[in-house]
């Protein structure tokens, strides 16, 4: 009611300025006219045609100046409308109502692509907030998984009767809950960077090639502890980007790898440098279904095949982010019980020339 009130308000304040512009005209005419009579030429236009003229002229001009103002009070409401629904919605966006939206229903084709641009924005205004209360909820769930670990075992030590090995086992799950959350605590702090864009991407020649058999190298361990074989396949590659970050990407992938595979399962890594250069990361492990692929890069979405593992889903978000400061996308395909594969495409044109 209130809004509607405020409308007829601005549309009245509108029909009244235009018939403010006209009148002002009229009283400009007038002046002129009064200058005109002053000067020399006065007995000319007091001659009954010339005074008969003038009369006719500040009557038309003063009948337009009501008609128009009456057309656009009537005709120029729906236009004005959408403007007026406009500035109201802004205001309620501004407060953080992100549910509101206006109609695109007016006849002027600009005016409706603003009111859509307005409606898509803030669409993604309402995402990022929706984004930004689960990601909250997330963290404090996930930090408190851990913290009530270390807690529970710091009360089993403080029974003086507990025996040497079983101080030891509750030691170790202290240890590796402090582990998982220094590994959230990086994540999320790599998340804010990459989300605010403070990485900072150092483009230098790097052999991509060397990068990946690094990678390796660093995991060798826990390809050991579970028997995995590894099969490699890597052309040479020499490309302009960032080292670091393209480390970080490989190892995210190649340590998922190892960790969704069985026991003495087997592991595919591929470097392809023909039309385009494709990093492949292949496993034979669990897979997902369908459902885990869509939301695979989702902050903290772990699956349904995952909640027993470790990790705290942030790694292939951190991932997807990087792969696209660096102009490149990335896939993934996946079948259930029969392994995932990972596809990171960058274009032919970070190739250096040798």
């Amino acid at each position: 009611m209130n809004n509607s009130h405020n409308k007829s308000s601005i549309y009245f304040r509108f029909s009244l300025l235009i018939f403010v512009f006209f009148f002002v005209l009229i009283v400009l005419v007038g002046i002129i006219i009064c200058i005109v009579l002053m000067s020399p030429f006065a007995p000319l236009l007091m001659h009954g045609f010339a005074s008969t003229t003038i009369f006719t002229m500040l009557i038309i001009l003063l009948a337009s100046a009501i008609l128009a103002s009456m057309l656009f009070y009537f005709l120029g409401r729906k236009p004005l409308s959408s403007l007026v629904d406009l500035s109201v919605k802004s205001k309620e966006v501004a407060q953080g109502n992100f549910s509101s939206r206006v109609k695109v229903e007016s006849n002027i084709p600009e005016l409706n692509e603003v009111l859509k641009n307005f409606n898509y924005m803030v669409e993604n205004l309402s995402k990022l907030d929706t984004l930004s209360n689960d990601f909250i909820s997330n963290v404090s769930h996930e930090f408190k998984t851990p913290l009530a670990v270390i807690r529970s075992n710091v009360n089993i030590l403080e029974n003086a009767s507990l025996s040497e090995e079983e101080k030891q086992k509750c030691l170790t799950r202290i240890n590796d809950s402090i582990e998982k959350l220094t590994v959230l605590i990086s994540n999320v702090l790599k998340i804010s960077k990459l989300d605010n864009n403070q990485v900072e991407v150092d483009l230098k020649e790097v052999r991509l090639d060397e990068v990946l058999r690094q990678c390796i190298l660093d995991l060798s361990d826990r390809f050991e502890k579970k028997h995995l074989i590894l099969d490699l396949e890597l052309d040479d590659c020499l490309i302009k980007s960032d080292k670091e970050l393209l480390s970080q990407i490989v190892n995210n992938l190649i340590t998922n790898a190892i960790k969704f595979s069985n026991e003495g399962g087997m592991i595919y890594l591929s470097l392809e440098n023909s039309k385009q250069i494709v990093i492949t990361v292949k496993d034979e492990g669990i897979g997902m279904s369908q459902e885990t692929v869509n939301h695979i890069f989702d902050r903290f979405y772990q699956g349904e095949t995952s909640h027993s593992r470790e990790g705290n889903g942030l790694g292939l978000t951190i991932v997807s982010k990087i792969v696209k400061i660096l102009n490149g996308k990335i896939e993934v395909s996946s079948k259930i019980n029969e392994g995932t594969t990972f596809k990171v495409i960058f274009p032919k044109s970070q190739l250096v020339k040798q």
